[in-house]
């Protein structure tokens, strides 16, 4: 993927799992981890899950 193919909000799978695109900076890509219980996403502050800069 290229810098272009991210939207905030927008998400995308890798092998750690599904992400959602949070922030586009100059340099980085910011995205948090969607985590899965019970079939349902769990929608959390973005300290408390996985984050990680692309």
């Amino acid at each position: 993927m290229t810098k272009d193919d991210f939207r905030i909000g927008s998400e995308f799978y890798t092998a750690a799992g599904k992400w959602r695109c949070t922030d586009i900076g100059t340099r980085f890509i910011v995205a948090i981890r969607l985590k899965q219980d019970d079939g349902q996403l769990v929608r959390r502050a973005a300290f408390c899950c996985g984050r990680m800069g692309l």
